[in-house]
This record gives structure tokens, sequence and C-alpha cells, in this order.
């Protein structure tokens, strides 16, 4: 009888033990999930991804090919009206034409002076502000008072491309499309106006006049930007350029097209035009996976990239790549933990170890308890969940069993994704599989002590 009573009050501390661990085993996991679950991503990681969306953006812009498709997809159904369906700024070189005819009274008073040669004069500025030969442009607000996109950019190689695109969509979210071209005014050296009125290629003359005056080249521009232009021409011998800005200021039409920006001479006509949004950088996003970056300047979307490439804009993002990759390396992923920082790997490393060693001495001394234990036994009588043959006792113990294998498999998938190196991808996987077995194990022990216990009742 004495060594029965010594044997229940060793399988009562038994019990007491699996208790103690069982805690220090749920402390363990939750320790380890709220340092791995809490750390923020270095700079350096956050660049790495940004440099990954950067290359998939770069894939999808094709040096300009997906804006333009965008474009005409946008426009498909807003091109200009029948009349205007051979667009000269849509055809050929070749092909590209459009006449200017004097009004009749004018020509009767002036009469018909041939256009000087097309060349540019030494005091005319180089364009520095909106224009296109095609019939649409962005801006960067609605209606006449934006400012169109001034240059061209589609390279996306460099640190430097991407920037430039990547504002320039943020700043351009609006299409301008021209609808129709209207009559103008032709502004001769002296600064004379005349009207002009328009015939289109292939049509029937609105006048019998004899040359018709062929103009090659047009550009569109924004009201706003037009006056700019104009005013961007200060030499005091340039007058005509100072009167076709008086005349704009007091029309109020959208947009206009000149006719080759001839100095001293100016051929300018109304056109219509009509504005909507067109946010291309948000639809330039929408081709990503998510997590996405947001819209905005580039130093707001990649922060990370823009302060780790202040001074190496000329980069090229495939450098870039290797670049953040190297260096990703050599730092590594930081968690704090208890004050101290950590790299992730370690505290990977060691979570998995500490999480092996605990389950393994949990199932150990569990599976000796199942065989020692007896019907009748007072170990039974020591409150556990573990032992308890209460239904939610039962199912909680069995939740908590899978903190352990839910553990590992989140720190070793961390630790995966930082490394390359395949053989060790494969260990943390092994340890995950080992922490599964120990807990199967347990599971079997805990299962084989509860019929026990249900054989006694019985």
């Amino acid at each position: 009888m004495a060594r029965e009573r010594e044997a229940e009050a060793g399988n009562a501390s038994f019990v007491e033990h699996l208790r103690l661990i069982h805690f220090t085993l749920m402390g363990a996991c939750f320790v380890a999930m709220v340092a791995i679950t809490s750390a923020t991503p270095s700079s350096i990681n956050l660049a790495h991804e940004e440099t990954n969306q950067l290359l998939a953006l770069k894939q999808h812009w094709q040096d300009g090919a997906w804006r333009e498709q965008v474009i005409a997809e946008k426009v498909s159904t807003r091109a200009p009206t029948a009349d205007w369906s051979r667009h000269p700024l849509d055809a050929p070189a070749a092909q590209r034409r459009i006449e200017l005819l004097y009004a009749l009274n004018e020509l009767d008073r002036v009469g018909f002076v041939p256009p000087l040669p097309r060349e540019r004069f030494t005091w005319l500025p180089e364009p520095r502000h909106g224009r296109t030969k095609k019939w649409f442009l962005l801006a960067t607000k609605l209606g006449s008072d934006g400012t169109a996109i001034t240059s061209d950019h589609n390279k996306f190689e460099t640190i430097a491309d991407a920037r430039t695109v990547w504002n320039t969509l943020n700043r351009y979210p609006y299409l301008v499309v021209l609808k129709a071209p209207l009559d103008g005014w032709y502004f001769d050296k002296n600064a004379a106006s005349f009207d002009l009125q328009l015939k289109l290629s292939g049509s029937e003359p609105l006048m019998a006049i004899e040359p018709p005056l062929v103009v090659h080249e047009l550009y569109l521009y924004l009201r706003g930007d037009l006056l700019k232009y104009l005013s961007a021409v200060s030499e005091p011998e340039d007058k005509t350029s100072k009167a076709a800005a008086l005349k704009i200021s007091r029309d109020n039409s959208s947009c206009y097209l000149i006719a080759d920006d001839v100095i001293p001479e100016l051929y300018i006509l109304r056109a219509n035009c009509e504005s909507e949004p067109l946010y291309l950088q948000a639809l330039l996003v929408k081709e990503l996976a998510p997590p996405r970056p947001g819209t905005g300047d580039f130093s707001h979307s990649f922060p990370n990239v823009d302060e780790l490439t202040k001074n190496l804009s000329g980069l090229s993002l495939g450098d870039l790549q290797l670049f953040v990759a190297a260096e990703r390396k050599r730092s590594g992923e930081k968690i704090e933990l208890i004050g101290a920082k950590l790299p992730q790997e370690t505290v990977a490393i060691w979570g998995l170890a500490i999480l092996l060693v605990i389950t393994g001495y949990f199932w150990a001394i569990f599976r000796d308890f199942s065989k020692r234990v007896r019907p009748g036994d007072i170990a039974w009588k020591v409150p556990w969940i573990g032992t308890s043959a209460e239904i939610v006792c039962r199912v909680g113990f069995a939740i908590t069993l899978l903190a352990p294998t839910v553990t590992a498999a989140y720190l070793a998938w961390s630790a995966i994704k930082s490394e390359e190196v395949m053989l060790i991808q494969l260990i943390y996987g092994l340890a995950v599989l080992a922490v599964l077995a120990v807990t199967i194990g347990i599971t079997t022990a805990h299962l084989a002590a509860l019929g026990v216990r249900a054989y006694v009742r019985n």
C-alpha cells in the first residue's frame, strides 16, 4: 500500500510537471510570435520590394508602349469629327497638309504674299512649353488653364528614368483631345493680323484663290502654354509674337494649332478641345500584384529606393536589384527582442530549436506519464486541461497543441523568404516537420492517458 501511495504521489507530481512544461511551451510560442510579427521591415528590405515593383513596372511600361495603348483605347471613341477624319497630324509626313486661305476682303486690300522660307530665327526660343504633333496630349488641369506635358520621356532603364516617368504620370493626370480645328489668324512680320479660313486637304476650296498657302507642320498647344511660349520671345524686334499673344488673350478657345512656328510670321488656328481625367499612374499600378505602391511623386511611392539612390540616379534597375540584394544579405532583417536587436535568421533558428526541444521534452514526459498512470490514481485530481475529461478542456488542450506547429511554420517561413541557399531552406522545412511529428506524439500520449481515465469511469 505504501508503495502504491508513493507511486500515486509520483504520478501527481508528473501532472504538475507536465502542466509547467505546457505553460512554458505556450509562453515560448507567444514570445516567438510576438517577436517575429512585431518586427518592422528594415529600409533595405523595403527597398528590395520596391525595386522588384519598379522592375515589374518597367516590363509593363515597354518604353511608353503601354501608355500609348491606354490612351488609344481611351480616345478611340473620341476621335475628331468626320470632316477631320483625314487628320493631318496622324497622316504620313508626305501627306500631312493643311491649307490656309486669307479672307477675301483682306486679300483685296493687301494682296497675296507667298510665305517666307520656314526657318527659325536666332531670337526664337526653343519651345519649352507643352506641344505635340498628335491630336491629343496630357495636361496638369482640366480645360485651357492647364500645362501640357513638355517632354515625351519613355525610357525606363535607370533610376533617373523611372523617377522621371513616374513623376510625369503623376503631374499630368488629364487627357486633352482635339475635336476639330477652327479658323484663325495670320500675323505678318509687321505684327498686322488677318483672318484665316480653314480648308482641309481634298475638300472643295472655300474661295477661288490661287495658290493657297500650304502648311506642312502643325503643333497643338493649350491656351496657357501658347501664351507662355509667345511671351518667351522677348527680342524687341519681334512684334509678331506680342501681337499674337494679345489676340489670343482676348480669345476664349481652349487650344490652338500653330503652323510651323514660323517667325517673324505666325499662322495660328483656333481649335476645339475636350479634356477629361486619365490617371495613368493609378492604371499602371493596377498592373502589379498586391501590395502595390501608392500613387504620388516618386519619393512618396518608393521612399526607400529614393533615399537609397539619391547619388545613384544613373544606376540601371538591374544593377540596383543586385546592389540591394547584396546589401540586404549583408545587413539582414533585425528583430528587437527585450531591448536587443537580433537578426531575423537568428531568431528563427533559435526559436525553432527551442520549440523542438520543449515539445520533444513534453512528449517524452507525457508518454512516460501515460504508461505509469493507473485507474483511481490521485493524479487525475490535479487540475490541468491535459488530464481533464471535460469536453471544453479536451478541445482547449487540442487547440494549444496547434500552437507549436503554427509558430514553427511561421518562423521558418520568415527565414526562408530572406534565404537564398536551398539547403538551408530545406533544413527549416525539416525542423517544422520535426515539431509536427513531436506534436502528433504528444497527441497520441494525451489520447492514451484519457483512455485510461475513461476506462476507470466505466
